[in-house]
């Protein structure tokens, strides 16, 4: 008895016999269990991809390959195992969304990103850059700095106390460059702060002319803020509706002020120790 080929072989010989003159635009592969990076490796031999999606498989290496699809302007690897430096090779200039970030569950302490790829200031069309991990602030933050139409950033910020600060100086001096186009913004802080400790802070000053007024998403967690207030800054972004937070420790006075002070603010997500 012959054994049924495997569905993602198949799959593959399927697209290998098209003919050089089929353009595949599309290709959405999420929750393909049995995927793997070989047949990740075939795929990027399909030039003509504008979107590809491995969200929710078993991936869990991404082959320099990728940077063969040269037209490809969204790329999903949300919910699967590729995670560090195996993003940090890829360049692709027409990309537009890169979504990232491994599949948690709510107890779990530590965030991970995807690693920063090291040309990313070159990809100038980004508009979503998502869960990207960042470990040595000024030198890969100076490169989002210069996309001017990204309206969503998503970093995650780790190592040590004076690590997180050092990212996260670096990461206002983004904020403000980037205060015409910003629309949603995710700062995670890695590991987050425990038992309210006070003395595990991070002090996110910035004056109010500089901070991006047009966001409208805010998601701050493992951020323990000076004396448990928020920054000032918080206060000018009057465009913002939905804020989450999570670690933060705030009080209850601070909390109080987040309804009162900003009036379009209609979804508050209180998760744990906020």
């Amino acid at each position: 008895m012959v054994a049924d080929p495997d569905p993602m072989d198949a799959m593959i010989n399927f697209l290998k016999s098209l003919g050089q003159t089929y353009r595949l635009n599309v290709l959405d592969l999420g929750g393909c269990k049995g995927l793997k990076t070989s047949h990740l490796k075939s795929i990027c031999n399909m030039v003509s991809l504008k979107y590809l999606s491995i969200r929710n498989t078993d991936v869990s290496r991404l082959p320099p390959e990728v940077s063969h699809l040269i037209l490809l302007e969204t790329l999903d690897i949300r919910q699967t195992k590729v995670w560090g430096p195996d993003m940090k090779h890829i360049y692709l200039r027409k990309l537009k969304h890169l979504l990232t970030g491994p599949k948690m569950t709510t107890e779990e302490e530590t965030i991970r990103g995807a690693g920063m790829p090291r040309l990313i200031g070159k990809m100038e069309d980004m508009e979503i850059l998502s869960r990207v991990q960042v470990e040595h602030g000024m030198k890969e933050l100076e490169e989002v700095g210069r996309l001017l139409k990204l309206r969503k950033l998503g970093v995650v910020l780790i190592g040590s106390q004076s690590q997180a600060q050092d990212n996260m100086a670096s990461l206002l001096q983004v904020m403000t460059k980037l205060r015409d186009c910003l629309r949603s913004l995710s700062i995670w802080v890695t590991p987050p702060p425990t038992n309210g400790d006070p003395s595990v802070t991070v002090n996110m000053v910035m004056t109010q002319d500089y901070a991006p007024k047009l966001l409208e998403s805010l998601d701050i967690r493992g951020v323990r803020f000076l004396n448990t207030g928020l920054p000032h800054w918080i206060w000018a972004l009057q465009e913002l509706c939905e804020i989450t937070l999570c670690d933060t420790f705030l009080s209850k006075v601070s909390l109080q002020d987040l309804g009162n002070k900003l009036h379009h603010l209609r979804r508050l997500r209180l998760l744990r120790n906020s």
